[in-house]
């Protein structure tokens, strides 16, 4: 294999991995479970889709937006502040700032009680990201398996218990979280402990808090 050859096999490598690590981000999983479970479960099924698109519109706008907006706010304050801060301090920010918007977010969606399982399921983000906040003010730890983790754990449980969920959507959980931790480990983003660090504090945590608040 020549060099050219080389070069290009390598940005077609890190190009799939850039895009795969922003598909598969960690703000992802609230909406990407709300639909999942809302569109899986037999409880649902009777729901009107209508009402179900605009309840996910409002899931996203809580766990998606809001946290996507406060990124580019603290980086504006930071520059007029003309204040310098350490790579760790931004990730810590990001990281309360998402656990504080998912923690709210919960309380707001679990006054609709009909979608009760789904405000549970951002409950468990919530916890996921504060979990993620102690350790990252010791350690790196990898918020993307975090995050593919505890989706895996829901999705595990619910598939193997009286809700019923498909046992089809567990086997591609894992075949994405084969690619979200490749990605991040070809991008050096990560090493491969705290790859599988990750991964494994969210399904635990994932399928400890299913088995006591949503079965």
């Amino acid at each position: 294999m020549n060099s050219t050859t080389h070069k290009t096999l390598y940005t077609i490598a890190r190009i799939w991995s850039w895009f795969v690590s922003i598909v598969f981000h960690p703000l992802v999983y609230g909406i990407l479970g709300a639909y999942v479970l809302i569109f899986s479960l037999p409880y649902y099924a009777s729901f009107n889709v209508s009402y179900s698109y605009e309840y996910l519109k409002f899931v996203g706008l809580l766990t998606y937006i809001m946290p996507l907006v406060a990124i580019p706010l603290y980086m504006i304050i930071i520059k007029i502040l003309k204040q310098h801060v350490s790579s760790q301090h931004q990730r810590i920010f990001i990281v309360l700032s998402t656990a504080i918007i998912y923690a709210m977010s919960y309380r707001i969606l679990q006054k609709i009680e009909v979608y009760q399982l789904v405000s549970y399921y951002i409950l468990l983000c919530s916890l996921l990201m504060f979990i993620s906040l102690i350790i990252t003010y010791f350690w790196k730890i990898s918020l993307h398996m975090i995050g593919i983790g505890g989706f895996t754990g829901v999705i595990l449980i619910l598939s193997y218990s009286q809700h019923t969920l498909p046992q089809t959507i567990l086997p591609y959980c894992f075949l994405i979280a084969g690619m979200v931790g490749t990605s991040r480990l070809f991008l050096k983003a990560h090493n491969t402990l705290q790859i599988y660090v990750g991964f494994v504090t969210g399904i635990a945590t994932s399928i400890f808090f299913t088995l006591i608040f949503i079965i």
